[in-house]
C-alpha cells in the first residue's frame, strides 16, 4: 500500500509541474507576441559610424563608413533611404551636413576640415528621419579632437 501512495503522490507532483510548465510557456509566448507586435508598430533603427582615425588636423578629411540597422534584430534597414550626418563645432553650431543615400543598410562619406576652422572638439551626429521620432539618446554621436597643424 505504501508504494501505491508513493506512486500516486509522485504522479500528482509530476502533473502539477507539467501544468505549471504549460502556464509558463503560455506566458512566454504571450510576451513574445507582444514584443513582436511592438517591434512591427514602432520599428526603430540604429546608426553606427566607423572612422579612419581617432583625431584629426585642420585641413584633413574625416572619412567614415555608416551602417544603418534595425534595432530589434540588427539586420540592415530597408526602412530609411537617407542618412543625415552633421559636423558640429565645440559650441554646438553646425559646421557641415551631409545627406547620404543608404544602400543595403550602408553609406559612406567624409567631412573636409576647412583651414578657417579653429582647433577644438568637434562632434559628428548621424541619424535617419525615423530616429527623430524617438528619444534623442538613440542618435549616433562621437566627439573628436581637431588640432592645428604643427609648425616647425
Amino acid at each position: 500500500m505504501n508504494r501505491v501512495h508513493l506512486f500516486l503522490l509522485s504522479l500528482c507532483i509530476g502533473f502539477c509541474h507539467l501544468t505549471d510548465l504549460h502556464a509558463q510557456n503560455a506566458a512566454l509566448a504571450k510576451h513574445l507576441r507582444n514584443y513582436q507586435q511592438f517591434s512591427e508598430r514602432f520599428a526603430q533603427e540604429k546608426v553606427y559610424l566607423y572612422f579612419d582615425n581617432e583625431n584629426y588636423f585642420i585641413g584633413e578629411n574625416i572619412w567614415f563608413k555608416a551602417y544603418v540597422l534595425m534595432a530589434d534584430n540588427h539586420h540592415y534597414t530597408s526602412m530609411s533611404k537617407t542618412l543625415y550626418v552633421e559636423l558640429l563645432s565645440a559650441d554646438g553650431n553646425m559646421v557641415d551636413q551631409l545627406k547620404l543615400r543608404i544602400q543595403d543598410g550602408q553609406a559612406d562619406g567624409c567631412f573636409y576640415l576647412k583651414p578657417q576652422l579653429s582647433a577644438g572638439f568637434y562632434e559628428i551626429r548621424a541619424y535617419t528621419r525615423c530616429m527623430l521620432n524617438f528619444d534623442e539618446n538613440i542618435i549616433f554621436s562621437r566627439v573628436f579632437p581637431v588640432m592645428d597643424i604643427p609648425r616647425y
